[in-house]
């Protein structure tokens, strides 16, 4: 018999013996820190734009029939800036190194520091971080899409034989990988993300957009003091 999701939960806590604990001294616990000021990253680039967030949905009708479509109409084209730069970051990088990108597929640490639109209230009070929509989690994860490749449609290959069709997803899809900074945006095991306003930072950029940068995992833990 399977386990639902409560059950599961129930059953971590129950082999834990408890559901949970509450430090005391919480700066006292010993935590890992990323050497990201140590270690040259594998590839960095900076996107001009509005950074738009993913995740939020809405529902419209299209012949009577809801469709679930992204909240944000600003996403589609924000994610193909994102793209259209990594793909230049791709060949500059090919250039440098004299070898064909391999996109990454291995665990990764993204950097991205959204620079986000200030408003004439937040420039009067000197604001250095946005504290409104969209939120944080929701604007990785349109970056984190678009480092990844285009997926293949299911009706890419409508009409196509079945076998062929699983064909020439593999290979279309192998071909955008090759365009892509990251195999799959599952291999971004750790995110350092940050809303700012325009030239508030060091790392703030004078116009909204997002500057990121990538880091193997592997690299990070080899670093040594």
């Amino acid at each position: 018999m399977s386990v639902g999701g409560a059950g599961r939960n129930a059953l971590v806590q129950a082999r834990a013996g408890r559901q949970g604990v509450v430090l005391d001294e919480p700066a006292q616990v010993p935590s890992f820190v990323w050497p990201i000021a140590q270690v040259e990253p594998v590839i960095g680039f900076v996107v001009y734009g509005q950074p738009a967030p993913q995740g939020s949905k809405r529902i419209t009708y299209r012949n009577g029939r809801p469709v679930v479509k992204e909240a944000s109409d600003s996403l589609a084209p924000w994610r193909d800036s994102v793209r259209t730069v990594a793909r230049q970051a791709i060949r500059a990088w090919s250039s440098r190194q004299g070898k064909s990108w391999e996109p990454l597929d291995c665990p990764v640490l993204v950097q991205a520091v959204l620079t986000m639109p200030a408003t004439e209230a937040s420039r009067r009070r000197g604001d250095v971080f946005p504290t409104g929509a969209p939120d944080v989690d929701k604007l990785e994860r349109g970056v984190g899409d678009a480092l990844s490749p285009v997926p293949v449609s299911p009706n890419e290959f409508r009409g196509v034989p079945p076998k062929r069709a699983a064909r020439l997803r593999k290979e279309l899809l192998e071909s955008r990988r090759r365009e892509s900074v990251l195999w799959d945006d599952s291999r971004i095991v750790s995110w350092d993300a940050r809303k700012v306003f325009p030239s508030t930072t060091v790392d703030s950029l004078a116009w909204p957009g997002v500057m990121i940068r990538v880091w193997r995992a592997e690299d990070l833990l080899r670093w040594r003091p």
